[in-house]
């Protein structure tokens, strides 16, 4: 026998609470009533989901395995009645986006901003995520779409290319570089970079950048997000490269944003299930990205 919904949802609530107790409460129910659901599913599935050490519930590795799945089914759920909300109200309630943790500090509010002029009742809900789990959502249909960049290939996605622009280079503004209009590789020959982990695609193209000027782009520190280039920049730990769409100039007022001769082109894209037509927000959001999307650096074709 296999899991029913209700269980499913039990074992989501203590996976991410982690105690029956933390569940009992999210859920408002019985701690009894979880422990007893627990063990019913374990018994209808012939398998031990968690294990107690120290008055703590440890997660087995069959519980491991399980989770993201169960996830998106709960995710595939809140899909369903979002469905049936708009159909109730017979228009798009609701827009669920996602986007990375730079997007949403630059991109993100100007969107929200542009769509709830259209439709000031339109709710509009941003989810803060990986790349990689933003698109698996889009993928799964959970959420409606998503806004990145240098996206990878993913199954039963479709990435729609909106604008493209160049990379800049940041520094601070009493950088002997700040004053300058743009920067060439070799001018940053002797600077003491930020970079980012070797497998990110920007990280690939300022590689690729380098290696045509016969250099080699070896950063001091490494890191994940944009934003953390950023706050390492105002820190005082070297120069960046980063892309043309997260302008956080506003939270670092320290830090000057300079073209980059000969920068790669960064596209910007909107990532949607593969074989779905676009919603008519959807198609009104993407046709108006060129002016969303716009940076103080005037880049943009």
């Amino acid at each position: 026998m296999v899991m029913n919904l209700r269980q499913m949802e039990i074992f989501r609530a203590v996976m991410r609470e982690g105690s029956i107790t933390g569940a009992a409460k999210a859920l408002n129910i019985s701690q009894p009533s979880i422990s007893e659901i627990i063990r019913n599913a374990e018994a209808r599935c012939g398998l031990q989901f968690f294990v107690r050490e120290k008055g703590r519930l440890r997660p087995t590795p069959n519980a491991s395995r399980l989770i993201d799945d169960i996830d998106t089914v709960f995710h595939q759920v809140t899909k369903v009645n979002r469905v049936i909300e708009s159909l109730r109200s017979d228009r798009d309630a609701t827009l669920i986006l996602g986007c990375t943790y730079s997007l949403s500090l630059s991109l993100a509010p100007r969107i929200i901003s542009f769509l709830h002029s259209l439709e000031p009742k339109l709710k509009v809900h941003i989810i803060v995520e990986r790349r990689a789990d933003s698109a698996n959502k889009v993928g799964s249909g959970s959420i409606d779409a998503a806004i990145s960049f240098l996206a990878e290939s993913y199954s039963n996605v479709e990435i729609i290319t909106l604008i493209t622009a160049a990379a800049r280079f940041i520094c601070l503004k009493s950088h002997p570089l700040a004053q300058r209009k743009s920067v060439s590789v070799k001018d940053l020959r002797k600077e003491r970079f930020v970079g980012y982990f070797p497998y990110l695609q920007l990280r690939k193209r300022i590689d690729a950048l380098f290696g045509k000027h016969g250099l080699s782009f070896n950063p001091a520190i490494e890191v994940e997000q944009i934003a953390q280039a950023w706050h390492l920049v105002r820190s005082g730990e070297g120069v960046a490269i980063v892309d043309p769409f997260c302008d956080l100039q506003v939270f670092f007022p320290e830090i000057v944003s300079l073209a980059l001769r000969g920068a790669p082109r960064i596209p910007l894209q909107l990532l949607v299930k593969k074989g779905r037509n676009l919603t008519p927000t959807l198609s009104l959001l993407a046709s108006k990205f060129t002016e969303l999307a716009q940076t103080s650096s005037g880049d943009m074709p």
